[in-house]
């Protein structure tokens, strides 16, 4: 299959207007780019938590997201936060529909190929944790470009909600070869205990931080999330390990494990 990218106007661009539809499913129409069309739909989900005393609290929610652009369609829940009002929260929720955006148009094909569907039929994507200084979210996709099984695709962000801006994985770390040196060792440990059992191949797991871009903030650790075929056989899926905050203190910036951990 031949990819090329294209440039298109936001995903998450919102029209002036909202229509409430009868099943409390509220729909949003969609500013995209020349022939395109999208909507969104937006449902609140029913786990509440709460952050650092004396804020607002934040819930997860997801919004609807489907549409076509070129030959690629889509129809995805993007993570979310209610309400989306504040610094933090905008930033969020811009953020992680930005990363469908980039799905949507970095996989775009010619016509000579068959035509791509990004979906989420297992409902994996999530706000993973709110905490009391960060919320994380994952974007786990299905892309099926005519291939003989669909493929999973995944994206996560972690935003400050003292700041409102991104933590990436370059903030983490005081040194940040250091910082990578200790999350592939810990791979290595970690990878066997995980559903590849023997067949991990830590080798997809080295100390290069293209290795660990799939990561979230949990109170038990850094989750990470390895690609679909990247440390062991593509029939095993996705495969994830949680390193312990204390394995990381080490290494981690000043005042990041608060940060995260919290």
């Amino acid at each position: 299959m031949r990819i090329r990218t294209a440039t298109v106007a936001g995903i998450a661009a919102l029209a002036l207007s909202l229509t409430a539809c009868e099943d409390g499913t509220t729909t949003v129409p969609v500013t995209t780019g020349p022939g395109t069309t999208a909507t969104t739909s937006a449902t609140t989900a029913t786990t509440t938590v709460t952050t650092r005393p004396g804020s607002s609290k934040l819930t997860a929610a997801s919004v609807r997201v489907n549409g076509s652009e070129g030959r690629v369609s889509y129809d995805v829940r993007v993570p979310q936060l209610e309400p989306g009002t504040g610094a933090a929260a905008a930033e969020f929720n811009a953020s992680m529909r930005e990363l469908l955006r980039g799905f949507v148009s970095g996989h775009q094909v010619g016509d000579e190929d068959p035509a791509v569907s990004i979906t989420d039929p297992n409902g994996r994507s999530a706000v993973e944790h709110i905490g009391g200084r960060a919320v994380s979210g994952l974007l786990w996709v299905s892309f099926d470009g005519g291939g003989a099984h669909p493929w999973s695709m995944l994206a996560s962000h972690v935003t400050d909600l003292r700041t409102g801006e991104a933590i990436g994985l370059g903030d983490l770390f005081t040194d940040s070869q250091a910082g990578l040196d200790v999350l592939a060792a810990q791979a290595a440990e970690l990878g066997p205990k995980t559903r590849a059992g023997d067949a991990f191949d830590p080798r997809g797991a080295s100390a290069s931080s293209e290795n660990f871009q799939v990561w979230t903030a949990t109170p038990d650790g850094m989750r990470i999330y390895f690609e679909q075929g990247s440390v062991g056989p593509s029939a095993m899926g996705v495969v994830d390990i949680t390193v312990p905050w204390s394995e990381l203190s080490a290494v981690l910036a000043p005042g990041m494990q608060d940060v995260l951990a919290g």
